[in-house]
Formats: structure tokens, sequence, C-alpha cells
């Protein structure tokens, strides 16, 4: 797939000027800090994680994408495993590829099959929802981990819109959600019971997306994909959009992550392995 498509865009198709240099793939991983409110949240809980682990422990990343959770930390921790699993082919090519010695990568449908390595952690972010049998998944991934390992799961909750924008540009344009055929949107209650049918005892739970980060989200989102999909006159529109909205945006998104949230269209659970199933 040639790079520029609208599918690359939206799927996981890397350009082969970026599968010869990998190392570039730092600059993506800076950009989406800064435009995705939920990495403030899972980064902020996963270093923590990472901190109070024994120096040869075993990091997995279920459904690893481009490995942003995982490469940073590779050198930071050279005693450990970190491992990118994911079932689409690119990924893991891209993971095997990137020079460092402690990242370990497979593909594995996580629905289907479990990783034979027993890791310490497992973090699976903004994966479950587009699974179909989201039950057997979890079960793997308790599998997967050793003897009261820890999980970190990430997933979007409650679906809540404020704005008709972004609603309007979904409906209008193909989006990540409809590309990738999202199953389901979780309620906080449901996906606690999911977990602890696998036996995964939730410890903690952090939430993302208050009003002010949806709104965030919504314009920010939406922009994009006009850029991605309009014709050149929307395109340029939107470019100037996204220019003048981004210190409105970082003001929004600074505040919703600082306020103290008791709900929210986004939710970090850490849950403790209790037995094997």
């Amino acid at each position: 797939m040639k790079l520029g498509s609208k599918a690359t865009v939206l799927n996981y198709h890397y350009p082969k000027w970026l599968m010869r240099n990998p190392v570039l793939i730092r600059l993506v991983f800076i950009l989406n800090y800064y435009v995705q409110l939920r990495k403030w949240t899972i980064i902020s809980v996963w270093k923590k994680t990472l901190r109070k682990q024994p120096s040869h422990f075993i990091a997995v990343d279920m459904g690893s994408g481009e490995s942003q959770y995982l490469i940073p930390f590779c050198n930071q921790y050279p005693k450990a495993q970190f491992w990118a699993i994911d079932n689409h082919l690119q990924s893991v090519l891209f993971a095997q590829n990137y020079p460092i010695n402690n990242l370990y990568s497979k593909a594995i449908d996580i629905a289907a099959e479990h990783l034979n390595t027993k890791a310490d952690i497992v973090l699976c972010v903004g994966v479950l929802q587009y699974i179909i049998d989201d039950k057997q998944a979890l079960r793997n991934i308790n599998t997967s981990l050793k003897k009261d390992g820890e999980l970190l799961l990430y997933v979007p909750i409650n679906g809540q819109a404020i704005t008709c924008f972004y609603e309007w540009v979904c409906r209008r344009y193909p989006n990540y959600e409809s590309i990738h055929n999202r199953q389901r949107i979780y309620s906080e209650i449901e996906l606690m019971c999911k977990l602890k049918e696998a036996c995964l005892e939730p410890t903690s739970k952090t939430y993302t997306y208050g009003k002010l980060g949806i709104i965030s989200h919504e314009i920010s989102s939406g922009l994009n994909l006009l850029l991605i999909h309009g014709n050149i006159f929307i395109k340029a529109i939107s470019l100037l959009l996204i220019v003048l909205f981004t210190p409105i945006n970082c003001v929004l998104m600074m505040l919703d992550f600082n306020l103290p949230k008791n709900d929210g269209n986004g939710i970090l659970v850490c849950a403790k392995k209790i037995k094997e199933i």
C-alpha cells in the first residue's frame, strides 16, 4: 500500500522508509504523546508498574501496534524482556526489525491463543473492544501471566458524546472504529465482571476523558478525519482549524488530566491474576 493512501493512515501499514529506518518511529511516539490524552495516564501508570518489577521481568504488550509502550523503556531496563504481540504481521515485522536486543515480537491472535512465555506484566491498550470473543481473550491473557502477574487494561467506556461535530464526521467518512469493526462499547460494570470471570481481580482504576477531554478528542479527531478524507478545500480549512485549535486543545487536555474524575469515556484498570483458569 502506498504512503499517503487513506487506509494507510488509519490501518497498520508502515511506509518503506520507516521500515528501513525504524528508529524514526520515536518522532511518531512524541507526536502521539502530545495529541493522545489517554497516553498521559497510561504512561504514568506504566512507568510506576515497571519500576516495581524485579530486574529480569517480562513485559508483554498485547496488541502492540508500533510498540509505543515498549521501545522507550527497553534500554532503561536492559535485563528485562519486552514482548510486542499483535495479529498484524506488519507490526510484528516492525518490532523484529527494530535495533534493540531485548525487544521480541510474535504474531498472536489473543482471542485464539496465548503467549507461551509467562509474563510479569501484560499491557493491553485499546484492543479488547474490537475482539468478538473478549471473554476468551481475557482468559488467554490470564494464561499468559505468571502467578500474581499484573494486567494493565485500557478500554473506552460509556461512549458519551458532547458535540455533534465528531458524530457527523464519523457518519460521513471512514474512521478508526468503523475500519477496525468495533464490537462493543463497554460499561464499567460489564468490564469489571468480565475481568473477574477471567480470574483477574481489579486492584485500581483510573478514568480518562472527562467532559473537557471528550470535547478535546471530538474536535481534534473530527478535524483530523476531515484532513484525511476531505477534498482539497476541506483539507485546507481543516489544517488551518487544527493549527488554531492546538493551543486550546492543549489547555483542555491538561485540565482534564489534572482534574479529579469519577467517570469518563475511558478507563485504565490494573488487575492481578488470582488463579489459573
